[in-house]
């Protein structure tokens, strides 16, 4: 007789799926799947899934927000830093000896 060795995730390991990236996510979903015949989901962990997943999308959401918007606020205030400093000198010389006009910098 052959021995038989069941997986029983629970639903915290189901809707961490959403927090991975999506490589990782489809890594395990890809394992998952050759091994499905061993894998069983109580209907507790069901039900819990089914509660849960919409807040763990949600929320994963305003982390994706909060991390753009942080980039764009990032970024933008090293671009407006560099406009300042080319406002401050105004035009410059180069090396090939020419001027640089800071209306053109933006």
């Amino acid at each position: 007789m052959e021995a038989r060795t069941d997986r029983l995730p629970d639903t915290n390991a189901i809707l961490d799926l959403y927090r991975y990236s999506s490589t990782t996510s489809q890594y395990v979903l890809d394992i998952l799947i050759r091994i499905s015949e061993h894998v069983w989901i109580t209907n507790q962990v069901n039900a819990e899934y089914l509660k849960h997943y919409r807040g763990v999308i949600e929320r994963e959401k305003i982390k994706y927000h909060d991390v753009t918007n942080q980039v764009h606020l990032i970024t933008q205030k090293a671009k407006n830093d560099i406009i300042n400093r080319f406002h401050q000198y105004k035009g410059f010389l180069f090396r090939e000896n020419k001027v640089v006009d800071c209306r053109s910098c933006y």
